[in-house]
């Protein structure tokens, strides 16, 4: 045991360990045995165990999801064949997530049975408990990212690892429709506006307004972001900043067109929703239709109250050089906006 342990953990050595364990393998047939799952997450010896072991770990998820298969597949992360074969590391990973949505969706599921009726503690609930809701758009998202980067080569080659993820799926859209149709329900009762809660119309005058006196305030405005994708922003961002998060009801239709321009100046005082042709609407804030970003960037340099620098992302971003590094396209963030003063 202290043997091939020591050999796999010899990077210079590894090759030669892998080599020579795939020979033995097929030399004695390993890899037509059954065995159990107690009997091979406890051995990392020969490849078809870890391929059996994710097969039975695939087959356990789907049948009940559980803490437990969720903690054998994060282990196996870092064990041998996951670090010597990327294909290993990016299965075990996506079974990961496909385990987490099915936990979480099991839990907010139950959660939503004996749901708060109010809007502010159904944001709460969603934004700001311990085990906030919102875990489940984070898992079903990291679980879509690495679904859509997997190699699953030829047709019916994961066959339990497609069907885990199907049920993952399913159970994330069934949870998350029961989320929304309650909320939708609760929000019919409310009699609007919400007390108690920050509309996203209210966001400039109550958020941004207050601090332009103090110095140069960046106001960035990134399309779709949704809460959850804020929360890991922030964790990510805490160790560096000093950060708060907070929700705000969005301006129905929650489309790009209304919702960004509900962020601008004065759209608490007179925003309402028209129609502009074309089956499209607008946002007309105190007279003036706000179409689009040309629509928005004027009016907030006219409603500011501050000198307004106005930038995309990629303005920001330091020039590319000759071997194409320097900016990131995958950094996901729309247009920023700079008022300041």
């Amino acid at each position: 045991m202290r043997l091939v342990q020591t050999w796999r953990n010899r990077r210079d050595l590894r090759d030669s360990y892998v080599k020579l364990a795939n020979q033995v393998e097929d030399e004695i047939g390993l890899g037509k045995l059954d065995l159990p799952v107690e009997l091979l997450q406890r051995n990392e010896t020969f490849f078809c165990v870890e391929r059996a072991l994710m097969v039975q770990v695939e087959t356990g998820l789907f049948k009940a999801a559980n803490p437990a298969l969720l903690q054998l597949a994060q282990q196996r992360l870092s064990r041998f064949w996951a670090d010597v074969k990327p294909e290993v590391q990016a299965r075990w990973a996506l079974i990961s997530s496909a385990a987490e949505v099915l936990i979480e969706a099991e839990r907010v599921g139950k959660a939503i049975k004996q749901a708060p009726a109010t809007i502010p503690a159904l944001l709460k609930a969603y934004t700001d408990d311990d085990e906030p809701w919102c875990l489940l758009d984070t898992h079903h998202r990291n679980m879509e990212s690495r679904h859509y980067s997997f190699d699953f080569g030829g047709s019916g080659d994961h066959p339990e690892l497609e069907k885990l993820i199907t049920k993952a799926e399913q159970r994330y859209t069934e949870v998350g429709s029961e989320l929304a149709k309650h909320f939708m329900t609760a929000y019919q009762k409310a009699k609007p506006p919400v007390k108690g809660v920050l509309q996203q119309r209210e966001v400039f005058e109550k958020k941004v307004k207050p601090l332009l006196g103090d110095g140069k305030v960046a106001y960035v405005w990134v399309d779709a972001l949704r809460f959850e994708m804020a929360r890991e922003l922030s964790r990510l961002l805490k160790d560096d900043f000093d950060l708060s998060l907070q929700p705000a009801v969005g301006t129905i239709p929650t489309i790009t067109e209304i919702g960004m321009a509900a962020l601008l100046p004065k759209a608490n005082e007179s925003a309402k929703v028209v129609a502009v042709g074309g089956g499209k609407v607008a946002l007309d804030i105190g007279g003036t239709v706000i179409k689009d970003r040309k629509d928005r960037v004027a009016f907030l340099r006219e409603n500011a109250g501050v000198t307004v620098f106005e930038a995309k992302r990629e303005d920001l971003l330091p020039e590319a050089n000759e071997e194409g590094e320097g900016r990131h396209p995958g950094c996901g963030v729309d247009p920023h906006y700079l008022p300041g003063n």
